[in-house]
């Protein structure tokens, strides 16, 4: 998993550090809760603080070092990304930069991962880890939610943050009186989607021992978050991996964009049928606004538009980035795209590559339909696919130097 190097170099342990992320909340909410103390180190600003140091680290490594191509363009990406958010917002700076911390984040992840030396990665034993360690935990505390939680005050984060002026709604905790699990985290989407990247993960490694039984947690899991969408997502994925199976590295950046975006608007014209609640309208009708405001604002509005509380945040987190980026918005998607697609086609020689880029494709197409702000898996997605990435070009590197 983090193998120990011999160079005595230092390497950051991001396994570690995503791994951490999954208990984020759980942790720094009830210790915050329980010692009645809101400091830094017990209001989850934790990973804000290493934000601030991984910036610096970037800054002073681009500065003084010499850097490869990839990682260049990776930074600069990030930096257009990160500062058209900012420079567009009508807000002071500081009030921006503290609503777009949550968009900034994955920025400087991405770049830190391509930046700062890590440990090695062997993606059967990572996941195999995320598996025992974030999913198989979190399955068994659902399977408890669903026998012992019947009343909003018995989910465990219901009194920690109402004490702190958050306003809960029955309908996005309950389904019919059952309660739809959360497991550790805050809210059922982030156990649905742990779920639902682990059943991805583990049918595609369907050949390993005991993946059958991986797939059936992640698979219960989705049921007891009553997600619908994930289901959809489940759909997409099938159909992703059909597409990948018959085209292997043959893989066009824009038949795959031109396949999740004909997805999207299939699902999106038939959920009126199919569905008649206000989440699903509700939805269209956010979809019709964003299109109106991308006409009105071709440049988007910056991270203000979110709100200083997150108020304005809408159900998708595609619509917050087109309301943040505007046209720049097409940009950021097809060459996140084009960068996954990439890394698929040139990286099949590497066991199970087809992982992260699948993974995080299938991501991409339930992201049009809920706003998963901040997930832990994302970061998880993020971080195996660029291990992937530099993996496959390090390889290359090598190769190259060892013909001349």
């Amino acid at each position: 998993m983090e193998n120990d190097n011999n160079d005595g170099r230092f390497r950051f342990p991001f396994i570690t550090f995503v791994i951490l992320i999954f208990y984020h909340d759980f942790i720094f909410i009830n210790l915050s809760y329980y010692f009645e103390i809101n400091s830094i180190v017990l209001s989850s600003s934790w990973k804000e603080v290493i934000l601030l140091f991984i910036t610096c680290y970037v800054f002073l490594y681009v500065f003084s070092c010499k850097i490869n191509s990839i990682c260049l363009k990776v930074i600069l990406f990030s930096s257009i990304s990160v500062f058209w958010g900012i420079f567009s917002s009508n807000g002071s700076l500081n009030e921006t930069i503290i609503i777009g911390k949550n968009y900034i984040f994955p920025f400087l992840f991405v770049c830190s991962l391509f930046v700062i030396k890590s440990s090695d990665i062997e993606m059967k034993k990572v996941c195999n880890v995320l598996f025992f360690v974030v999913v198989l935990p979190n399955f068994f505390f659902g399977i408890w939610e669903v026998f012992n939680v019947k009343e909003m005050d018995d989910i465990w984060f219901y009194e920690p943050l109402l004490s702190s002026g958050n306003i809960f709604a029955s309908f996005n905790h309950f389904r019919d009186g059952v309660i739809r699990c959360n497991g550790f985290f805050v809210g059922t989407l982030s156990y649905a989607v742990t779920g639902f990247c682990s059943f991805i993960i583990f049918f595609i490694m369907r050949k390993e021992r005991y993946s059958s039984v991986k797939i059936l947690v992640s698979l219960l899991m989705l049921l007891m978050s009553q997600t619908r969408t994930f289901f959809i997502g489940l759909i997409f994925f099938f159909i992703l991996y059909l597409f990948y199976s018959i085209y292997k590295k043959k893989i066009d950046v824009f038949l795959t964009v031109v396949l999740l975006l004909a997805s999207f608007l299939l699902v999106l014209l038939l959920l009126p049928y199919f569905s008649s609640d206000g989440s699903a309208l509700g939805r269209i009708e956010q979809w019709t606004n964003a299109l109106n405001l991308l006409i009105s604002h071709p440049f988007g509005q910056g991270f203000f538009s979110i709100g200083i509380t997150g108020d304005n945040r809408a159900d998708s987190y595609i619509i917050d980035l087109i309301r943040i980026y505007g046209v720049y918005f097409i940009v950021l998607l097809y060459l996140t795209i084009s960068f996954i697609i990439m890394t698929l086609n040139s990286s099949n020689h590497i066991k199970y590559s087809e992982i992260p880029c699948l993974l995080a494709i299938s991501f991409l197409f339930i992201l049009f339909f809920q706003s998963l702000l901040n997930t832990p898996v994302f970061y998880f997605i993020i971080m195996i696919l660029v291990k992937v990435r530099k993996e496959n070009h390090e390889k290359n590197s090598y190769t190259m130097c060892s013909v001349q």
